[in-house]
């Protein structure tokens, strides 16, 4: 479940990415489109799919070519939907497997995720 400025979407999914930036893992490109910057969340849903398009969807996820795919939920305009914050929630109420860039997290059925916005400083040379 999604809660998008207070609208709900209710649709089952294979995989789920809340992206800040374009990269995750080190090779993928999930949200291809997204800025650091910006203050937004990309949201990269896989639809529920077969193993074997899960399978096709990897090499596309690399280079960052898989938005065309039809298992890939889109805006009218073919990017990703954006977002200040999002609650993802278990709709059986089963725990929801989590990790944060690479590192598992303690399952739950409900994930609460915004942005802070400028929150850290950084001092570039």
């Amino acid at each position: 479940m999604i809660f998008k400025n207070n609208l709900v979407f209710l649709q089952q999914t294979k995989q789920r990415k809340v992206a800040n930036g374009p990269t995750c893992g080190g090779i993928f490109r999930l949200a291809p489109q997204a800025e650091i910057n910006d203050g937004l969340l990309d949201l990269c849903w896989i639809k529920k799919t077969s193993r074997f398009r899960i399978f096709r969807f990897i090499p596309k996820g690399i280079k960052g070519t898989h938005l065309n795919l039809p298992e890939v939920r889109k805006n009218s305009d073919g990017r990703l939907p954006r977002v200040l914050s999002l609650v993802i929630s278990s709709l059986d109420k089963q725990p929801l497997p989590c990790q944060a860039d690479g590192e598992i997290l303690l399952s739950e059925t409900e994930y609460r995720i915004s942005i802070l916005s400028e929150a850290l400083k950084v001092l570039v040379p």
